[in-house]
C-alpha cells in the first residue's frame, strides 16, 4: 500500500477533515514566474465529534496547480513534523541538527516551539492510540528499517 492510500484510509477510519481556505500572501516576489510561486491556504484539519480545536497550518501548492491542499498530503507534512519531533526526544539541539539550523539562534527556538505547538494539537485531536498508530505509519514509509529497541 502506498503512504498516500494509507495516509487516505487512516483519515476515513479517524474521521478527519480538511478545510482549505485560499489567501493572498505579502510580502511577495510580484515579478515571479508563475512556475515559481506557490498559492497559500490556511488549513484545519478537524475530527468529526471531536471538542478538540482544529490543527491548523498554512499549505502551499503550485500556483499552476487547479488542486487545493488534499488531506493525505497535509497529513503527511503534519506527521512528518511530529515525527521528527519524537525521534529527536523533543531536544531543540537535535532536532535542529536535523534541518541543519544552529540551535542557539532565537528562530529556532521559535520554529521548534511551533512543532511542539503543532504535535501537541495533533495528539489532542487523535488521541493517544490513533496518535501512535499514525506515527507508525509515517515511520514506516520514512524509515522501514528502524533501530531496534
Amino acid at each position: 500500500m502506498e503512504a498516500s492510500e494509507s495516509l487516505e484510509q487512516f483519515a476515513d477510519e479517524c474521521g478527519l477533515r480538511l478545510f482549505a481556505e485560499p489567501l493572498c500572501a505579502s510580502p511577495r516576489d510580484v515579478l515571479a514566474p508563475l512556475g515559481s510561486v506557490e498559492q497559500h491556504f490556511v488549513v484545519s484539519l478537524t475530527r468529526a465529534g471531536s471538542p478538540e480545536p482544529p490543527v491548523r497550518l498554512v499549505f502551499m501548492v503550485p500556483a499552476t496547480s487547479v488542486a487545493e491542499p488534499q488531506r493525505r498530503d497535509v497529513l503527511w507534512w503534519v506527521a512528518g513534523d511530529a515525527w521528527i519531533l519524537e525521534r529527536s526526544d523533543r531536544d531543540v539541539a537535535t532536532w535542529a541538527a536535523t534541518f541543519g539550523y544552529p540551535p542557539e539562534e532565537p528562530g529556532t527556538r521559535r520554529l521548534f516551539n511551533q512543532a511542539v505547538r503543532q504535535s501537541a494539537a495533533l495528539a489532542a485531536l487523535l488521541g493517544e492510540s490513533d496518535m501512535r498508530r499514525l506515527m507508525e505509519l509515517y515511520g514506516a514509509k520514512v524509515d522501514p528499517y528502524p533501530p531496534s529497541t
